[in-house]
């Protein structure tokens, strides 16, 4: 997701977890807020509404986007990629720590490995404009 924030209000992490989303990673970049969020819902249409709450919410502080306000990506198979990364930590946390690193290594693998899988596996499915006409 991307919004401008010209009036520098306060980041919009807060207001991405009301609306049901999982915030990611997050970047300032000059006046423009960048948002990376995982999306718990099923189906593109709740996303859609998740991301026209956000936009009323931004709105309110006075931020606003453009026609590419967010980008929907879909993410299938991702139960391979934890999996997989989950073994191999394992492996390479028993070789270096035992029990306890295998432990660990399991739950670090099996994080990178749903990073991996779903930027590997990720196809855009829907561009959404900013919702909100933005009045001079």
């Amino acid at each position: 997701m991307k919004l401008e924030n010209p009036e520098k209000a306060k980041n919009s992490l807060e207001d991405i977890r009301k609306v049901g989303l999982i915030p990611v990673f997050f970047t300032v970049s000059g006046n423009y807020e960048l948002y990376e969020a995982l999306v718990p819902f099923k189906t593109v249409s709740d996303v859609k509404e998740a991301l026209v709450d956000l936009a009323y919410l931004a709105s309110k502080k006075g931020k606003r986007s453009d026609e590419r306000y967010a980008i929907v990506y879909e993410v299938k198979n991702m139960d391979l990629g934890i999996a997989l990364g989950a073994a191999l930590g394992a492996l390479g946390g028993y070789a270096l720590g035992h029990v306890l690193g295998s432990v660990l290594g399991a739950l670090g693998g099996a994080a990178i490995g749903a990073i991996a899988t779903s930027l590997l596996d990720e196809r855009p499915v829907e561009v959404v404009p900013w919702p909100i006409a933005v009045s001079s």
